[in-house]
């Protein structure tokens, strides 16, 4: 091994500190790691693991240290390891196992959240250099739940300080009745309504920059609206009918001067149709925000950060479609919780600055990988499949290539182990993929930093209205994965909804991971003439890493691609068409014991047979993303 210098700094939110690397285990080689103070008040101590993991996976060095011992006592941390540069690239990472105050450990959960706890570091790469310095700057942002009431249930941002709520019902003298403020234009009588309320301030003569979402409701039976918060402010007046979700909505936003702090305040309130319920299925109301002490640009948290934000997820109905909202306040458990972003950053659409009390809204960051690093959507059509720009070095494949279907967990702004209860299509059909009976999970960090959708056998499965042969037999996809270690029996990743009766007539592909070997995946389908199953062949894949998986369908010619390599590669027949026969990711939803369990990052569908050149490009967009070696 070639041991060399490699600078790691992680910041605060605020400022960076450098510190002096004067403990180093070995003399031959250091890695220099700067742990910046901590600027939440009153801690007097942190405790972090650092490891360094070389190129081929094995562990460098991994060290338990805490800032009593090697920093300033209140969150600062210098120390000095080596790293591995005959195997490129090193990946460094940290994880923040306690914070004290006074020498009281504070609770993680209740008196502080931690961006990076065990399990979950933060995580950055980079190519280590023989006798040479290479700098790798983690920020590291640090939220705790407010030791004071500030507006009703708050957190705290460092200094700045959030109030962030969903309220259906008041109470009046001990009894919760539903809240009814916006008039239905059906009765002429003030009606169900449910408030989203936030409201922060960012501290003594700063500016407080508010940035929210629209607020989004999804319903198991397809149905769903989506409002811009932006929009306002007072009633927005939508169109209504009698039978849509909402009968009215209403933005409000303003400032409050407290001392010299700005507080700014973003309300939405939602006129929930009675009539509408949509028995028997659930709704479940979305949104997320976040706060800073100025602008972002473009409406993006800054690369490398795990940025904190207020994510909203709370249950309107229930499956059964019984009205079950109530009181939902920032930080009780009750589905509106304090998030972190992944490195990546998290986008958000529109802001609103205490100090001229502007609206801003953001071109959002396009749903295609290579523009996100840096290009941006059309701005004059605003299709998010096409691009003005993209960064060198990227030729552009999906800003223009528009497939199909495109399922990125990265655009889900939830919290982690939230319940995925829709899942949006960036591609060009628009179908947003909703669980069919238990939904699977979010989980953040887990690929090079980004979340993932996790599945379990026990029945979880998301699916949409969507045929997937709808105007082609060929067809081409990706999907960036990690399967678990136990199956059921043919478990499906991918199916277009076939088995019992349909046998005969159903359309494919059904893309399956077999429970006589774990690392044996198949992909075929119900072909013609009916009832003849084609294709099947299996090939083998890791279930200790993710995968960038690929099968094309081109004629009679069916091939699979693991990580770039042919993995198989037969003769088919030709697959039928049924319009009626949505499809599926993570089971079937006729026979309930093929649930796959495993981890997705990304799905994306082409119904056509991409070029050669077309595919070696989307392979290297996302192996690129992932960090995933193409072979």
């Amino acid at each position: 091994m070639h041991h060399s210098h490699l600078a790691v700094s992680a910041l605060g939110l605020i400022a960076l500190l450098g510190g002096c690397a004067d403990r180093a285990p070995s003399a031959d080689a250091r890695l220099a790691i700067a742990v910046a103070p901590l600027t939440l008040d009153g801690v007097t101590n942190a405790t972090y693991t650092l490891s360094v993991v070389n190129g081929a996976g094995e562990t460098v060095w991994t060290r338990t240290v805490d800032a009593d011992a090697y920093g300033d006592g209140a969150g600062s941390l210098s120390y000095v390891g080596t790293c591995d540069a005959d195997s490129n690239p090193n990946r460094i990472d940290l994880v923040v196992e306690s914070l004290e105050a006074g020498g009281v450990t504070l609770v993680s959960g209740v008196d502080w959240v931690n961006p990076a706890p065990p399990g979950n570091p933060v995580s950055r790469t980079a190519d280590c250099v023989a006798d040479q310095d290479v700098a790798v700057t983690f920020d590291l942002s640090l939220a705790r739940a407010a030791q004071q009431g500030f507006f009703d249930v708050a957190l705290s941002f460092s200094d700045v300080f959030c109030s962030a709520k969903l309220d259906c019902v008041r109470d009046d003298g001990g009894t919760l009745t539903e809240l009814h403020l916006l008039s239905n234009p059906s009765t002429g009588d003030r009606d169900r309504t449910a408030v989203l309320g936030f409201a922060c301030t960012a501290g003594p003569n700063q500016d407080t920059v508010l940035h929210l979402d629209p607020i989004a409701i999804a319903c198991g039976s397809g149905q769903s609206v989506s409002v811009d918060s932006s929009a306002g402010p007072g009633n927005l007046d939508p169109s209504y009918s009698g039978s849509e979700l909402l009968f009215q909505a209403a933005v409000y936003r303003g400032v409050e001067q407290l001392g010299t702090n700005h507080k700014a305040y973003w309300n939405v309130a939602l006129g929930l149709n009675p009539s509408a319920a949509p028995a028997p299925t659930s709704c479940t109301l979305t949104a997320a925000g976040t706060v800073t002490d100025g602008p972002l640009v473009g409406g993006l948290t800054p690369d490398g950060t795990r940025w904190p934000y207020v994510a909203w997820s709370v249950e309107l109905y229930d499956a059964a479609g019984t009205y079950t909202c109530g009181q939902h306040g920032a930080g009780d458990g009750n589905g509106v919780d304090l998030a972190y972003s992944d490195t990546a950053g998290i986008a958000f659409a529109a802001s609103f600055a205490s100090v001229d009390q502007s609206v801003e809204t953001y071109q959002t960051a396009c749903a295609i990988p290579n523009c996100a690093s840096g290009g941006l959507c059309d701005s004059v059509s605003g299709d998010p499949l096409s691009c003005d720009a993209c960064d060198a070095g990227w030729t552009g494949a999906l800003c223009t290539l528009a497939p199909r279907l495109w399922y990125r967990a990265d655009t889900l702004a939830l919290a982690d182990g939230t319940a995925v209860v829709s899942w949006p299509d960036a591609g060009t059909a628009n179908a947003t993929l909703v669980p069919q009976g238990t939904a699977p999970t979010y989980r953040t960090g887990v690929v090079n930093g980004r979340p993932v959708v996790r599945f379990a056998k026990a029945g979880e499965m998301i699916s949409g209205a969507f045929v997937l042969q709808q105007t082609s037999n060929d067809y081409t996809f990706y999907a960036v994965l990690k399967a678990g270690t136990t199956q059921n029996q043919y478990a499906d990743i991918l199916d277009n909804n076939h088995g019992g009766s349909s046998n005969a007539t159903s359309a494919g592909p059904v893309w399956q991971q077999n429970v006589s070997n774990t690392n044996n995946m198949g992909v075929g389908f119900w072909a013609n003439p009916p009832g003849v199953y084609s294709g099947g062949s299996p090939w083998n894949v890791s279930t200790a890493a993710f995968t960038l998986q690929e099968v094309q369908k081109a004629g009679t010619q069916q091939t699979a691609w693991v990580d770039g390599s042919v993995a198989i590669s037969e003769g088919v027949q030709a697959i039928m068409n049924k319009p009626s026969v949505p499809f599926a990711l993570g089971g079937n939803t006729y026979i309930a014991t093929r649930r796959w369990d495993g981890d997705m990052a990304e799905f994306i569908y082409f119904n056509r047979a991409l070029t050669p050149s077309e595919r070696a490009e989307v392979q290297q967009i996302l192996a690129t993303k992932y960090a995933i070696t193409l072979n």
